[in-house]
């Protein structure tokens, strides 16, 4: 059990998590032809004081030199109570910042 603010999915709990908002796509979406293993790629810069952004990379297995599609999305620690953002977790910062 943690000391800090209770996360998401805790037992009896559900008071802070992430929240996104709409993915942005970049580049050229391309489709992807079946049967085919896709391979997922998710990166993330350094974390600001409530949100912190992921950049997805999809590319199918034996041609990951090709970008099937690039999705940017920004993920913000809210609390469910009040719907505000609020300071993300240290061991989500930690994480993140690993």
């Amino acid at each position: 059990m943690s000391d800090g603010p209770a996360l998401a999915g805790e037992p009896g709990t559900a008071a802070l998590g992430p929240l996104t908002g709409p993915p942005t796509l970049y580049g050229r979406v391309q489709r992807v032809v079946d049967p085919a293993t896709v391979v997922v790629q998710v990166f993330s810069a350094g974390p600001g004081r409530t949100s912190f952004p992921l950049d997805s990379v999809l590319s199918v297995e034996g041609d990951e030199d090709t970008v099937y599609a690039d999705v940017k999305a920004t993920l913000v620690w809210v609390d469910s109570r009040t719907g505000r953002p609020t300071p993300l977790p240290d061991v989500i910062r930690d994480a993140l910042s690993a």
